[in-house]
């Protein structure tokens, strides 16, 4: 996958707040409810620092194994006589706040700009752009199938690699990368949040309150930030934000702000954040040791102008 295809893909409103959200391990019910450290008032995206982040796959990280994935493909995509899709390098470099400024916890969270752009959740993305550009036998070398999905085996007495010449450049850096900023690719799938954590459920029913005051009817703060209404009808669509959405993004955070909610989620996170890392420290290190090696995979492949052996 592009740099380009990757960010656009996971820039859509869907796989960020997933990304975004609380990990899959242990099952709620049997976690023990951690006790909560000091509660620190929020009031900036860039204080939603986590135990957790320390573990996570960092945006030069991911840049270095895509930008390998992207020179390997495009030598793949040569030995056909086929232009591979073009790379942005600079795709992700916003990614980190990207993600901490949504969560299935506390939705959306950034004041400085639902002013003028409300959720901030419509993406618009160009349809001629990325494998939509490429012709239908360059799509088809490139994911190893045809447009009616069926396998491709060979392109002018060649043989194509097995998924394709992407599956081919993923396979050698190890996998198709992480996202940079997301708990999800840790071991167990990061730490479990509970949205049914007391302190939450305790914070949420005080910012619903607050929002009732401004004539906004939501039980949670992801509630109001999936609201059907902000979505965009097509992946093409340009961005818009009505009125409505802005006034709603607007109260969001006027009730974030005077129930301090992002100063106590981030209480439950941390408390949560340090139980997972207690109980998954050899796990951790053994991811941390594949990425490196992932990386150092990838140096080796840009050295070599994404020659794959």
């Amino acid at each position: 996958m592009t740099l380009k295809n990757t960010a656009k893909a996971l820039t859509l409103f869907g796989v960020l707040i997933a990304g975004a959200g609380c990990g899959s391990g242990e099952p709620a019910a049997q976690q023990p409810v951690p006790l909560l450290g000091p509660i620190s008032t929020v009031t900036r995206v860039d204080q939603l620092d986590r135990p957790i982040d320390r573990f996570e796959v960092t945006y030069p990280q991911v840049a270095k194994l895509l930008a390998a994935t992207d020179a390997a493909t495009a030598w793949c995509m040569k030995g056909f006589g086929l232009a591979a899709p073009p790379s942005d390098p600079d795709a992700l470099s916003d990614s980190v706040r990207q993600l901490r400024m949504r969560s299935e916890i506390y939705g959306f969270y950034d004041p400085a700009d639902v002013s003028a752009k409300g959720y901030d959740a419509v993406v618009g993305v160009d349809p001629g752009s990325g494998d939509a550009g490429l012709p239908e036998i360059a799509q088809s070398v490139l994911n190893g199938r045809d447009k009616s999905g069926q396998p491709v085996l060979a392109h002018n007495g060649k043989a194509v690699p097995p998924g394709g010449c992407r599956k081919l450049a993923q396979d050698a850096v190890g996998g198709r990368p992480p996202f940079p900023g997301s708990a999800s690719d840790l071991p167990d799938s990061g730490p479990r949040i509970p949205l049914t954590d007391p302190r939450l459920v305790d914070v949420n029913s005080r910012w619903s309150s607050c929002m009732k005051t401004k004539g906004f009817v939501y039980a949670t703060p992801a509630d109001a930030y999936i609201d059907p209404k902000w979505r965009p009808r097509s992946p093409s669509a340009q961005p818009t934000h009505s009125p409505d959405e802005i006034a709603t993004a607007v109260a969001d955070m006027d009730c974030k702000q005077a129930t301090n909610l992002m100063g106590v989620v981030l209480a439950v996170e941390t408390a949560y954040d340090r139980q997972y890392i207690a109980s998954h420290t050899a796990q951790l290190t053994q991811y941390r040791n594949q990425i490196d090696a992932q990386v150092a995979r990838a140096d080796r492949i840009i050295a070599a102008g994404g020659a794959v052996t």
